[in-house]
């Protein structure tokens, strides 16, 4: 072998062992825009595990926010080298073929083929690869990623960041939640029906007398008051007869009232009695009816004649069959609803009192207290 032939061998030697030793500044340029491609994947798919648990946490309105944030860092962090690894990492080849693309006109490439020979031609073709090479910047690489990578990660993390602002302002009440939204779009419009309350007498109604209620839900509790003279003595559905003695024997027929699941307009009457002053005295009635008296309604009249036969009683015979039926239960001085009738509700009032164990104990005071103001 000719001594010059030798000479280009040995100073070949280095460059056969690692052909792009001489060109790392242009292989870690190179391997950096692979590191640069493998973070942006690594940060789009991590910018989805962000995104999944970011729209659980709006749906249900929980932090779990922080919880996608943190995975999500996690998981770029992970992802990116595993990326590099598998699908970005440059080889020699296409490191030569991207040394090339600056102007070396397949130089490497052919370096590359040549690599594992050492004939003269292959000898002074790396030469002549590396002296080309040499006067070449590394900056003429561009580090650019192809604009597919770009426009991917920046959907992502937009969605990312939209997604996470959601779920914050739903957790925090700002505005609803998944769950609600979903429920708003899906559900029909809600059906109202109107609930209103009338006064029949001198009252009035404490409470709101008209409302407009959703199907199935409850209405407002109202009560019912009476004036100075008056009493309250029932209520009824607009349209539907009423009267004191068919109230009387309503134990439920108390002052106040909550309308439950209503799936129709209604209206409500509150019905109160004038307090008459004073009782007839029935001159008819003897020894062997006093005993029933209170079952019997009386006869009125005016009020002379209330004062006159009173007055006749205490002067007469003091055996006589005369009572005095207390005025409160009497209506329209005709229809009577005191005695049998009014023992019978109050006993039926208090079994049910006794039995309900959700009522509250003042609203069981102020029922009893009813009875006992028709009672005097």
């Amino acid at each position: 072998m000719p001594e010059n032939e030798k000479n280009f061998i040995a100073r070949d030697e280095e460059v056969i062992k690692d052909p792009y030793s001489v060109a790392a500044k242009f292989t870690s340029r190179i391997k950096r825009k692979a590191w640069l491609k493998a973070g942006l994947i690594a940060l789009s798919f991590a910018a989805l595990v962000g995104i999944a648990i970011a729209i659980v946490a709006y749906y249900f309105g929980g932090a779990y926010f922080w919880v996608g944030i943190i995975a999500s860092l996690v998981a770029a962090a992970v992802l990116t080298p595993i990326f590099y690894r598998w699908k970005f990492r440059p080889s020699e080849l296409e490191i030569a073929r991207e040394i090339d693309s600056v102007g070396l006109e397949e130089r490497m490439i052919t370096m590359h083929e040549l690599k594992n020979e050492q004939t003269i031609i292959a000898v002074k073709q790396r030469e002549d690869a590396l002296k080309t090479l040499s006067k070449v910047s590394e900056r003429v690489l561009k580090d650019r990623v192809p604009r597919l990578f770009v426009i991917i990660a920046c959907v992502a993390l937009t969605l990312f960041a939209g997604t996470n602002v959601l779920s914050a302002l739903a957790y925090s009440g700002v505005i609803k939640r998944g769950d609600q939204v979903i429920e708003d779009i899906i559900r029909p419009d809600p059906i109202y029906f109107e609930v209103s309350y009338e006064i029949d007498g001198e009252g009035i109604i404490d409470g709101n007398i008209f409302q407009l209620v959703e199907q199935g839900k409850d209405a407002e509790e109202v009560c019912a008051y009476a004036f100075e003279d008056w009493v309250f003595a029932g209520w009824s559905e607009k349209g539907q007869p009423w009267s004191p003695l068919t109230s009387a024997k309503n134990s439920k027929d108390v002052p106040f009232r909550i309308e439950k699941n209503v799936n129709e307009s209604v209206t409500y009457i509150a019905h109160f009695v004038k307090v008459e002053n004073g009782a007839d005295f029935d001159p008819d009635a003897g020894e062997g009816e006093a005993d029933d008296a209170d079952d019997k309604p009386p006869k009125f009249g005016n009020g002379e004649e209330q004062s006159q036969q009173q007055g006749e009683t205490e002067e007469g015979d003091p055996k006589g069959g005369g009572r005095y039926v207390p005025h409160n239960q009497i209506y329209n001085g005709e229809t009577y609803y005191g005695g049998d009738t009014y023992r019978g509700a109050y006993e039926e009032t208090v079994e049910s009192l006794e039995e309900d164990d959700e009522m509250p104990d003042e609203r069981k005071r102020l029922v009893l207290d009813y009875y006992d103001v028709i009672e005097k």
